[in-house]
């Protein structure tokens, strides 16, 4: 087998099973441990992919966007929209127009609302 063949496989192979580790991998693909490293350092560059280290959740993930790591809250996105337009209007250029300055004032009256 190819190694571009290999990556292709181990790609497949990842986004049906979500998790892997690298030992794992490296038998199932009959290769040594620091070839599926530098696949997974290649992969990294075109998929998603996320390592991570330890002895039960160790090995190569999927990145799973749907699910963020840390849940954000409205708290969070009306504080982050607060920060672009304190920062918009302190700029000498600013960087977002009347329009969408009133389009952001918006979305946090909006995210206000909804949480009350």
């Amino acid at each position: 087998m190819e190694s571009f063949e290999r990556r292709d496989a181990i790609l497949i192979l990842l986004f049906r099973r979500k998790h892997e580790t690298i030992a794992n991998l490296a038998s199932e693909f009959e290769v040594s441990y620091s070839t599926i490293r530098r696949d997974i350092d290649i992969l990294s560059c075109k998929a998603p992919l996320v390592m991570k280290s330890g002895r039960y959740d160790g090995g190569v993930y999927i990145a799973d966007f749907d699910k963020p790591e840390y849940p954000v809250t409205a708290e969070d996105e009306i504080h982050v929209l607060h920060k672009i337009l304190n920062l918009a209007e302190k700029e000498l250029k600013c960087i977002l127009s009347k329009k969408e300055l009133n389009a952001v004032n918006a979305l946090i009256s909006q995210l206000i609302c909804h949480n009350m």
